[in-house]
Formats: C-alpha cells, sequence, structure tokens
C-alpha cells in the first residue's frame, strides 16, 4: 500500500507515535512574505527606521519553532528576539509578549484574510507562518491524525496520492495530490492555495535529512503551478528548516 510505503519510507508510524514534539530553527521567505506585516518590531528596529524611514522590510524572515506532533500546535520565536512570540493553532493564532505572557495581537480562524494582500496584523502573520511551518515539520505523518488518502495510479517511476484534511488540520490546503518517487519520498505536492484566492500551486520538496529517524524535507518552495517551464519560477514562499529535533 502506497501510504504504508511513505510513512516507512519517512521514518515509520511506530517511530513517529513515540514522539511528542519537535523544535527547530526556520527562515522564510518569498514573494508572500513581503507583503505581509511586520512581526513585533524591536526598539533597534523602530530606531532604524526613525533614522532611515524609507527602509525596506526584509524578505526574510528567521525563527526558532516548537510544536506538538500529534496536534496543529506551534510556538514561533523571533531567532534574534526574545520579547515575544507566536502561538499558532488552525483555529486561533496568537502574537504574545513573553514578559507576563500576555495576548497582544490575536485573530480567530472566521476573521483571517482571504488573501495576503488583505493581512492587516502580526496575528495573521503567525497564521500563515504557523500552518506552512506546522506541515512542514509533520509531513506526510499528519495522516497518522485523521484524513482520507487515495491512490492515483503510477507515472513513470513516480506515484501519485491524493489526500483530504479536515481544515481543523490545515486550513489553508487540506486538498493535495502528492508526487512520490520509487524510494517513497514526496517530490511535490499540489493544492489550491486559499490564501491567494485558491490559485493552483506546486511545491517542491527535496535535500531530505534525517532527524532522529524521522526524515523531511529541510528545503521547500512554493511557486504558481504553470510556471514551472520558466527559468526561475518566481516563489511564493522559501522554507528552510534546519536543527531539527524530536522528542
Amino acid at each position: 500500500m502506497l501510504l504504508t510505503r511513505l510513512l516507512d519510507a519517512h521514518g515509520g508510524r511506530e517511530r513517529w507515535n513515540a514522539t511528542d514534539g519537535f523544535s527547530a530553527y526556520a527562515s522564510i521567505s518569498g514573494f508572500l512574505i513581503p507583503s505581509l506585516p511586520y512581526l513585533p518590531k524591536t526598539a533597534e528596529e523602530i530606531a532604524l527606521e526613525r533614522v532611515s524611514p524609507h527602509r525596506k522590510r526584509p524578505h526574510t524572515i528567521e525563527l526558532a519553532i516548537e510544536g506538538d506532533t500529534h496536534r496543529p500546535h506551534l510556538r514561533i520565536f523571533g531567532a534574534t528576539d526574545a520579547a515575544w512570540y507566536g502561538l499558532y493553532t488552525p483555529e486561533c493564532s496568537e502574537v504574545r509578549a513573553l514578559a507576563g505572557d500576555v495576548a497582544v495581537d490575536r485573530t480567530n480562524s472566521r476573521d483571517r484574510p482571504s488573501s495576503p494582500g488583505s493581512a492587516s496584523s502580526p496575528a495573521n502573520v503567525i497564521s500563515l507562518l504557523g500552518a506552512c511551518l506546522w506541515n512542514a515539520l509533520i509531513g506526510p505523518f499528519v495522516l497518522t491524525l485523521e484524513g482520507q488518502a487515495f491512490e492515483k495510479g503510477r507515472q513513470g517511476d513516480h506515484e501519485g496520492l491524493a489526500i483530504v484534511l479536515p481544515d481543523h488540520l490545515d486550513p489553508i490546503s487540506p486538498h493535495r495530490t502528492l508526487t512520490i518517487d520509487k524510494a517513497g519520498m514526496i517530490l511535490r505536492s499540489t493544492y489550491d492555495l486559499r490564501l491567494i484566492q485558491g490559485r493552483r500551486v506546486v511545491e517542491t520538496m527535496k535535500a531530505y535529512c534525517d532527524f532522529a529517524g524521522i526524515r523531511i524535507a529541510t528545503l521547500r518552495r512554493i511557486a504558481l503551478a504553470g510556471a514551472a517551464a520558466s527559468p526561475a519560477p518566481p516563489s511564493l514562499i522559501d522554507i528552510e528548516i534546519f536543527d531539527v529535533r524530536f522528542h
């Protein structure tokens, strides 16, 4: 069965079930990221903007993340800023101040923007980052929680697997088609991205690494479907993951 081979290739159901959570560092960038508002700014950033008010927002966000492996729950920290953290679940995302652990911004799923241009708060940023990063770390093991998988046949050396997830596991890309190589690793995932009015995108995955028996793609790129014929299709979101620890 393709799903069993897929899970075995990524570390196996038994090994995954023995984990409770993870920590990692991540770098995330791309076309969608600069269009989103800043996360809470440090005093240094505020001072720099006063000196140079036309300074453009950065194209890359460096983050430290901690999450659960058996439910969509992620804590997001600024890699160089210990003053705040983001708390992500599909139902609600928050930005919290570490001092006193008080929520300074919050959004519920029904209030989230349908497009990146309408994002207007740091909590909306946490919603996007949380969904992307939690899925990147969980990979195909999300299917051990809930959802359905349907084999789509073989094309050459590759096989297809369609998966359907409930919104409470994945609010931005619940229906995906995976392309799987003969070793059982995911090469790409095709889906409609709700954040850009349901446009079709292709997420490519490579640079798989083994972290305590769990294999994940450490480089992921999301681009519009149909743009692959160009020499360098514009990237909507790029994710690099490193120093992953499962526990």
